[in-house]
């Protein structure tokens, strides 16, 4: 048993050093791989520790490069935002020079215009202005990030446009205002000088033969001519141009008056003249006839005749041609009988005028108070 037990064992052990042979070589060939492995090992730790140190170079440098583009962008926004502010503000002394121009043309009104409407649209466009203007700009100080000097500056653009807009309404509607003021002035005017016209008209007709001096006539057609011609022409003319005509109508329309005053004054002061001179030849007259009268019938008296206001004859009883004494006013002598020493009396008055002191001017004064009817200067 013994023996077959050792058998046995030895049937197993046998095949045992071939196995650790094989096993010993398989070592010694995987401890030489594991000898040539090492380096390879180290060689492959370094390129990965450079792939990782040039993989964060590559971000820190996409970052900082960021960074650096982000600061840059940003500051030229800032820039863009200040710019925008200057802009506004520009825009905003245009509209406020717009509402003071604006200012006067605020107190035209309705009735001085030939279209209303663009009182009422001037008015509001003022008020929309003013709104606008007390509207305040967006700050840029203040903003530090891109994004919000970004919407600084949309909002400022739009305030700036906002305020070009309505200061170009504003000119525009304050020049509407204008020109319709303009428009309604000039037809005032054209209608002025029409009435000026007719009144000139007027004034010709009924100063013919009535002034002093007819040049001032002549003057006043030929402003009455420029006139018609002014009026006639289109389109509309300016104010200025109608206004200027009526002044020349008027000019010419106070000489013609004055000229007819000085004709009324003259025809006045010739017959105040007449009449004086008609009352200085009447008294002159009456004076002379007294006389002749009183001389008269003292000589009359002397050859024992009568003496009446009627023209008579008287002859002497003596057989010779007594006396024959005529006198306008009628008196004369004449003896009874017998011899008239002297014989004769007479005393006459020339249309009971003595006959001197009188001018030749007084005389055809005279005779023209003498015609009938006379004239009422006469007296």
């Amino acid at each position: 048993m013994r023996e077959s037990k050792d058998e046995v064992n030895a049937d197993q052990t046998e095949p045992l050093p071939a196995v650790h042979e094989e096993s010993s070589s398989d070592l010694q060939a995987s401890d030489g791989n594991i000898a040539e492995k090492g380096p390879n090992k180290k060689r492959h730790l370094r390129v990965r520790m450079v792939s990782i140190l040039l993989a964060a170079v590559v971000v820190l440098a996409g970052i900082g490069g960021y960074w650096l583009w982000d600061v840059k962008r940003t500051q030229q926004a800032l820039n863009d935002c200040i710019s925008s502010v200057t802009t506004v503000e520009s825009s905003k002394a245009k509209l406020d020079e717009a509402l003071e121009s604006a200012k006067s043309t605020l107190s035209v009104k309705t009735q001085d215009v030939k279209d209303p409407s663009t009182v009422q649209a001037l008015s509001s466009s003022v008020d929309k202005a003013k709104d606008l203007s007390s509207t305040s700009k967006k700050n840029c100080s203040n903003e530090t990030s891109y994004t919000a000097l970004s919407s600084a500056i949309q909002t400022n653009q739009q305030q700036q446009s906002n305020l070009e807009k309505q200061a170009k309404v504003v000119v525009a509607d304050t020049q509407s205002v204008i020109t319709s003021k303009a428009q309604k002035e000039s037809e005032t005017a054209k209608q002025e000088l029409g009435k000026k016209l007719d009144d000139a008209t007027g004034l010709m007709s009924s100063s013919d033969g009535q002034v002093a001096d007819n040049g001032t006539r002549e003057t006043l057609q030929k402003a009455i001519d420029s006139g018609k011609a002014v009026e006639s022409k289109t389109p509309l003319q300016d104010a200025k141009v109608y206004t200027e005509q009526s002044g020349k109508l008027d000019s010419a329309m106070n000489g013609v008056k004055q000229s007819e005053e000085k004709h009324s004054a003259d025809i006045q002061a010739a017959n105040a003249a007449a009449a004086d001179a008609a009352a200085k030849a009447k008294a002159t007259s009456q004076g002379s006839t007294s006389s002749n009268t009183k001389r008269s019938t003292s000589s009359g008296s002397t050859g024992s005749g009568t003496s009446s206001n009627q023209y008579r004859k008287s002859s002497g009883s003596s057989g010779s041609p007594g006396g024959t004494g005529t006198s306008n006013s009628g008196s004369s002598g004449s003896s009874g009988s017998g011899s008239n020493s002297g014989g004769n009396s007479s005393g006459t008055s020339s249309g009971g005028n003595s006959g001197g002191g009188l001018s030749q001017h007084d005389k055809d004064l005279i005779s023209q108070c003498s015609v009938s009817p006379a004239p009422d200067w006469c007296g």
